[in-house]
């Protein structure tokens, strides 16, 4: 089995895009650090310390937006698992905008294969805010259920996208989230 793992190494993993350990409940994963990102000595952040790196990198306005959404969700669900993904492959490669996720999700494949992943994602891209509903069995569930409540969203099967959070029915976005993380969801897979 190994040596017992160290506190530092139940803080940190290091892994990419989709591949990853569950280490402990409150810190699941944390992100390969690409070089030139952190000072030097450093090498790995916890996921915490990547989330508000990652926050902090944004322009002032949608680091705010962002920062409220993160405590919104984590009001939430405390307990939540959290992620950090910076959007790259196994290679590397940037497949995807970073994002933040909470929960724990079993992902089902057309393949038969299974990933752990997380239940809501929160994501900055060039037009605003993505939130993320992982797991829908349906995907006109989230149109269907929230759109003509939500506000000013483009809303696809499993993305809830705005400009801003004052385009938006915070409740209902609210609504959303505690629906996807809460035992036995409508709508979502267990």
């Amino acid at each position: 089995m190994g040596a017992p793992p160290t506190e530092e190494s139940q803080r940190t993993v290091s892994v990419s895009g989709k591949s990853g350990r569950l280490l402990d409940d409150r810190l699941a994963l944390a992100v390969r650090v690409q070089p030139g990102e952190m000072e030097k000595g450093d090498l790995l952040m916890s996921v915490h310390e990547q989330i508000d790196r990652y926050i902090g990198s944004q322009s002032p306005a949608k680091s705010e937006e962002l920062r409220d959404l993160h405590r919104r969700i984590l009001e939430i669900s405390p307990d939540a698992k959290l992620w950090f993904l910076d959007g790259r492959n196994d290679d590397g490669k940037v497949v995807s905008n970073p994002n933040i996720g909470y929960g724990s999700e079993t992902l089902s494949y057309a393949t038969g294969d299974t990933r752990a992943f997380y239940k809501i994602g929160l994501s900055a891209n060039t037009s605003g805010i993505s939130v993320y509903v992982m797991g829908l069995k349906d995907k006109h569930y989230l149109s269907e259920t929230y759109g003509s409540r939500l506000g000013k969203a483009k809303i696809t099967g499993y993305c809830i996208r705005f400009k801003s959070v004052k385009d938006i029915d915070l409740g209902v976005l609210e609504e959303v989230v505690a629906d996807a993380m809460g035992p036995g969801s409508a709508g979502a897979s267990s």
